[in-house]
């Protein structure tokens, strides 16, 4: 019955994991966002801030995920670590928001770690 449990949970986790991702690299928004992002674009400061604050907010409910047990930080690194040391770096990004105020406490948490998980790489395992 522990076994079964233990298989049961793990692919649980596993397909919650799976749909962030799809809902992450499917979110039109979102992709967007990337794209200027990840081409250092000026005009991410244009973009909306509410779809800015949805991506951040988006990946620290990752952190939350983390935060909790239900994933494994080198997991959410393998996935998600380049997009938040990505927008972690981008000051273009973070026009017209507090990167340093405390409503983005566990973003910068999630950079932290995400930036450890980096140096430390690990067999990826859900």
């Amino acid at each position: 019955g522990m076994v079964q449990y233990a298989r049961q949970s793990h692919f649980t986790r596993a397909n919650q994991f799976i749909e962030m991702r799809r809902r992450f690299m499917e979110d039109p928004i979102f992709r967007n966002l990337l794209s200027l992002i990840a081409a250092d674009c000026p005009d991410v400061a244009k973009t909306p801030i509410q779809d800015r604050r949805n991506l951040v907010g988006f990946l620290e409910e990752v952190a939350l995920l983390v935060n909790s047990g239900m994933i494994r930080p080198h997991v959410a690194h393998y996935m998600f670590g380049y997009y938040v040391l990505l927008i972690d770096s981008c000051d273009a990004f973070w026009t017209d928001l507090d990167r340093e105020g405390h409503y983005w406490r566990v973003f910068r948490e999630f950079v932290i770690l995400m930036k450890q998980s980096r140096e430390a790489p690990k067999i990826i395992t859900i």
